[in-house]
Parts: structure tokens; C-alpha cells; sequence
């Protein structure tokens, strides 16, 4: 058997059971580690002391403020964001589901301009008919340059990311090793051109997955090259200050090992936030994504809106 040919319906079954004892034991194990770090980084962060000084005279004040330099900031940051979304189906009904979801990036600022940073989405159902089971929904690892600016409205920011199979689906159904792709980024702000508040990005992703076998348990072909777009448009609304309205539009394709389409996919998003102060935000929003094909593999199934996969959502976010 090559690495990545068609496994044995039995041999695979085994297998697979042991990827996902090995997964939820490797799941558990990184889930309390990072929970410790971000716990113990934005403690950290949010109570550090300040050297307290004897009382001083008016000038000996302006003196001493003159004279001290500005503190250094942290390299280090964290942001977090907890979440709930539901389908637009009844409560109750087979179909209806709703989840509770968080997100966890600690990051870090090197000297020479990169930012390391991980990230992990951590999902719950909270729907009754739904099982009760926490799942790492997605597992990344990134590093981007602070870029160049090629003119007043553009700077480009390129970028790379590892994405770790954590995911139960990842390790038992597609046995992914580990993924990999460059993320070329555009941000622009049309605030100096005289459109005020109005900014975003736009960025190419180049990657690659690399698995154990080229099919999935499921009998589908699992995605190999992989390419996708991304733009994102905000615009500040002068009605209220922190207030945002933003909409992200996504669109991926993947190959199988092979050289054939294994995957067409879209995401929409439309969301208005509002950043309460420097360090909370609340924001509320809608998205519809799947398949860019719909049942019959020829028609378009790309939709801002549709009843059956539409999700709305509203979150919280911290950042440090």
C-alpha cells in the first residue's frame, strides 16, 4: 500500500479508531495547555503593577515626564472571541441546530516585524436534539510579516499558515498530516481618498494538504492543491462611534491528489460590530456558505441568503 492509496475497508476501520483515540488524547492534552497559557498570559497582561514613585512638586512632575521615556509595549498579545449561532429552523425540529463557539489567539511580535500567532476554534451544540460534545473545530498556526506599504492606500502583508489536524473529522475520515499554505494579502483604506471610514483586504491563499490516503472513509476523494480568495470590505458608520458594518466574501476550490475537482465551496458573511472599548467588542451577523455547485454538480448554488444553510450568529470579544 503507497502512502497515499486506497486502504483496506477493514485495515482502515482499525486504523481509524486508533487515530481517534490518538486525536482525542492529543485534543485533550493541547486543549488544557493552551487554556493555561491564555489564562495565564491575559492575567498577565491585564494586572502588571506599576511602579509606584515618591510624591513629587508640579515641575519635578513635568520634569520627571519629560525625562522618563515611554514604556516599551508587550510583544506579546491575546484576543478571544465566545460565540452562539443557530440555523433558521425551528427549535426542535431534526433539522434545527445551534452552537456555542470560542476562539482562542495568542500571538507574539518578533523584532524583526513578524507576528507568530496561533488560533483554535472551539465549538459546542446547544441544541437539545444535538450531542453534547465539546470538538476543536480548527487548529492553525501563522506567521505574518508587517508588509510594505506600496502606496497611500495599499500595503501588502504576506503571510503563512499550518493548519493541524485536531479536528475528529480530519483525523478519522480524511486522515490529514498536516496543512500548509501562503496567504499574499492587500489591505487598503480609502479613508485618504476621501471616502472616510471605508477599508478592508483582499488575499490569495495558496495550499496544500497532505494525508495519509488519498480517499476519505467517506469513499470522496480528499483535497490535495487548494486555492481560494478572499475579500473583505467595513465601513466605519459615522452614527455612532466603534460601529462597523462588514461583509466577507470567500471562494475556494480543491483538487485531489489525482489532478480532478474534489471541492467547490463559498462563504458570505455580513456582520456589524460595535467596539465597546480597547479591549471588548460586541458584534452580531449572518452567513451562508457550502458547496458552490449545487445537487445536480451544474448549477450555481453561491447565494448571499438560503433558508436551509443560512446561519446567524452573535459574539463577544476580548483582545489584550
Amino acid at each position: 500500500m503507497t502512502l497515499r492509496g486506497m486502504q483496506p475497508a477493514l485495515g482502515l476501520a482499525a486504523e481509524s479508531r486508533t487515530l481517534i483515540l490518538e486525536g482525542a488524547i492529543v485534543q485533550r492534552r493541547l486543549l488544557t495547555l493552551i487554556l493555561t497559557w491564555t489564562l495565564s498570559l491575559s492575567t498577565a497582561l491585564a494586572a502588571t503593577p506599576a511602579p509606584q514613585a515618591a510624591p513629587q512638586g508640579k515641575s519635578q512632575k513635568k520634569a520627571a515626564a519629560a525625562a522618563t521615556p515611554a514604556p516599551a509595549p508587550s510583544p506579546w498579545g491575546f484576543s478571544s472571541s465566545l460565540g452562539a449561532s443557530s440555523n433558521l429552523f425551528e427549535p426542535g425540529t431534526p433539522d434545527h441546530s445551534a452552537d456555542l463557539s470560542l476562539t482562542l489567539i495568542p500571538s507574539y511580535k518578533l523584532p524583526v516585524g513578524i507576528t507568530l500567532s496561533g488560533r483554535m476554534d472551539l465549538s459546542h451544540p446547544i441544541a437539545p436534539e444535538s450531542e453534547d460534545v465539546l470538538t476543536v473545530a480548527r487548529t492553525t498556526l501563522s506567521a505574518r510579516y508587517k508588509g510594505w506599504e506600496l502606496n497611500p492606500f495599499l500595503t501588502f502583508t504576506p503571510g503563512l499558515t499550518l493548519t493541524l489536524p485536531f479536528h475528529k473529522d480530519a483525523i478519522a475520515r480524511q486522515s490529514l498530516i498536516l496543512g500548509a499554505s501562503v496567504g499574499p494579502r492587500l489591505t487598503y483604506d480609502l479613508s485618504r481618498a476621501g471616502l472616510t471610514g471605508v477599508s478592508g483586504l483582499l488575499e490569495l491563499t495558496l495550499g496544500h494538504n497532505l494525508h495519509r490516503y488519498e480517499t476519505a472513509t467517506t469513499g470522496r476523494s480528499n483535497v490535495g492543491p487548494r486555492v481560494g480568495a478572499m475579500g473583505v470590505i467595513g465601513w466605519d458608520l459615522p452614527v455612532a462611534y466603534g460601529l462597523r458594518a462588514e461583509l466577507a466574501m470567500v471562494r475556494a476550490q480543491g483538487w485531489s491528489y489525482r489532478g480532478s475537482t474534489a471541492s467547490q465551496s463559498f462563504d458570505f458573511n455580513q456582520e456589524l460590530s460595535w467596539q465597546a472599548t480597547g479591549q471588548f467588542s460586541l458584534a452580531v451577523g449572518h452567513n451562508n456558505a457550502g458547496s458552490a455547485l449545487a445537487a445536480n454538480g451544474l448549477d450555481s448554488n453561491i447565494s448571499f441568503f438560503n433558508e436551509r444553510s443560512s446561519t446567524i450568529y452573535t459574539s463577544l470579544g476580548l483582545s489584550l
